[in-house]
């Protein structure tokens, strides 16, 4: 249990960055984009993370969680991924070539701040999935 508490941890001030460029992103969409699907962007993006970290602290503990957290969770996170190309879809840039270029940038350099929870995502996912298929097919 000592083990994972300090991989989520280790995780977590590893993607501290990317976790600071969502919030200036969620901060930028709220405040200064008139479209009303924009600001809603940023509650993916609070959905995401609160799956990520209730998948963690069952982890840690070594306990299943219900299937819905993996499942939107993972849906979540990758929609959170795209957002800015979805922020250019849905019309909140006019300058529309300049800012191709700069979602894209955003999208790698997120990605990239955020790969160790990425990882652990995905980790999670299996193995909390993973308990949900054995536990269904213990009843």
């Amino acid at each position: 249990m000592k083990i994972r508490v300090l991989i989520v941890i280790t995780t977590y001030a590893l993607s501290a960055v990317g976790f600071m460029f969502m919030m200036v992103g969620a901060m930028s969409m709220v405040f200064n984009e008139e479209s009303i699907l924009i600001k809603f962007v940023p509650l993916v993006w609070v959905f995401a993370w609160t799956a990520h970290v209730r998948m963690s602290v069952a982890w840690t503990r070594d306990l299943p969680v219900k299937r819905f957290w993996p499942v939107w969770g993972t849906v979540a996170g990758i929609v959170s991924l795209f957002s800015p190309e979805l922020w250019i879809a849905l019309g909140g840039i006019t300058e529309f070539m300049r800012h191709i270029e700069a979602a894209l940038v955003t999208t790698g350099l997120v990605a990239l701040y955020l790969s160790p929870s990425i990882l652990l995502a995905v980790y999670l996912v299996r193995f909390h999935l993973r308990a949900a298929a054995v536990a269904g097919a213990d009843s």
